[in-house]
Order: structure tokens, then sequence, then C-alpha cells
């Protein structure tokens, strides 16, 4: 699964840090960010500064990727939020 994850990976273009998006949806649309408890790959205090854009924020045990090492527990996560959501 990490060989996988790596081919996918391609280096970001430097004009990236100097765009400006048309909107960002984290204002206006709900949304959880996923601290891994072990990501040695964003460096503090940006994760914070992530995570305070969202409505709310939770930290797995995990690496930098929940979405790879814990696929099942994303899932579930995404489930509950769509029930909350709709009730």
């Amino acid at each position: 699964m990490a060989t996988r994850a790596v081919e996918l990976l391609r280096p970001e273009p430097p004009s990236i840090f100097a765009a400006t998006p048309a909107r960002v949806s984290w204002r206006d649309t709900p949304s959880i960010y996923l601290r891994g408890q072990q990501d040695r790959t964003i460096a503090t205090p940006l994760p914070d500064r992530f995570a305070a854009r969202c409505s709310r924020a939770e930290t797995w045990e995990t690496s930098h990727s929940p979405y790879l090492s814990r696929p099942a527990a994303v899932g579930d996560l995404i489930q509950r939020q769509r029930a909350r959501a709709a009730s």
C-alpha cells in the first residue's frame, strides 16, 4: 500500500504557493480535520492552523495519512457525519 501511495506522489509546482483560490469551502462547509498523532510530514503549528479552519478536528493514532492507514475508520467517520447531517 505504501509503495502505491509513493507512486502517486507528484511534485507541487511552486506557483501553488502564490495562487489565490476563487472560493475556500472551509469557511461555509462543515468539515473535520483528521490529524495523525504520529505525523512527521507537516510541522507543528501548521496542523493546529488547519484544524482551526474546520468545524471540528480529531486526532488519531496514525501517521500522516489516516486515509491510507485506517481507511475503514475514515469510512465510518464519513458515514457518521452523513447520518448527523441528515438528522
